[in-house]
């Protein structure tokens, strides 16, 4: 079974393929975090200035949402960047990392998804949107080791994270959740205690839940919709 890797691990492989290859990128502080929109450096070898649109999947996959459920339905994030970088494991548990042009991933996605629907027959009701890097030539979402192959930066093994890099890499995390935690149940940051466990080995296999950025971001949000909706309930009761 290929091994889980944690998000952040992924993140940092794909930023530092992206580096080797002449491209480093920092982020681009439009809404969440999870939407991981980054910027090439304008000081960069490669393509700078150019947006990118960095996606992390455990699956050898590039997985991506629309904004709907018709095939044709845009994707989020995509056709706003110029490229995607996607991080994903393959079944040795190689981390790959792809980059591609932003609007060959869009019409890759919605053909897939297209032939999907008419493959089963019927409409679908959902918004995922997935390319698949397995092999089945009767699945035109299928083999995109081969059909992407010209993009792809290379195989990197987990870079090593000390607990001193991750602190500098993660700090900025932690303040944000504790902001965001103390903000959703009306409390002082300081009462707000946020650890991490350095002892767990990078790169484990995991055998709790594994979440997301955009699924953290989404629980965060539903908290703050719930605060939002008691305040409303206060006003209206008073």
């Amino acid at each position: 079974m290929p091994r889980i890797y944690e998000t952040g691990v992924l993140r940092e492989a794909g930023k530092d393929a992206l580096a080797s290859a002449g491209m480093p990128i920092e982020l681009v502080p439009k809404g969440h975090v999870a939407n991981q929109l980054y910027r090439i450096k304008a000081d960069a070898r490669r393509n700078a200035g150019k947006l990118v649109r960095l996606r992390t999947n455990n699956k050898w996959a590039l997985m991506d949402y629309a904004t709907g459920t018709e095939w044709a339905d845009p994707i989020k994030h995509v056709e706003e960047a110029d490229f995607v970088c996607d991080v994903c494991v393959n079944p040795k548990s190689g981390i790959e990392v792809y980059f591609v042009p932003a609007d060959r991933v869009a019409a890759d996605l919605k053909a897939g998804h297209k032939a999907l629907i008419e493959r089963r027959g019927r409409p679908s009701d959902s918004d995922v949107r997935i390319l698949k890097f397995s092999n089945d030539p009767t699945r035109l979402w299928h083999g995109y080791s081969d059909k992407y192959a010209q993009f792809k930066l290379g195989r990197t093994s987990a870079p090593a994270a000390s607990p001193s890099r991750l602190s500098m890499l993660g700090g900025d995390v932690i303040e944000r959740a504790q902001r965001m935690v103390a903000d959703a149940f009306g409390v002082p940051v300081s009462a707000v205690r946020i650890s991490v466990d350095f002892t767990m080995p990078h790169g484990h296999e995991m055998t709790k839940p594994v979440f997301t950025l955009d699924e953290i971001h989404e629980a965060a949000d539903s908290i703050q919709q719930m605060k939002a909706d008691r305040s409303a309930s206060g006003k209206e009761g008073a």
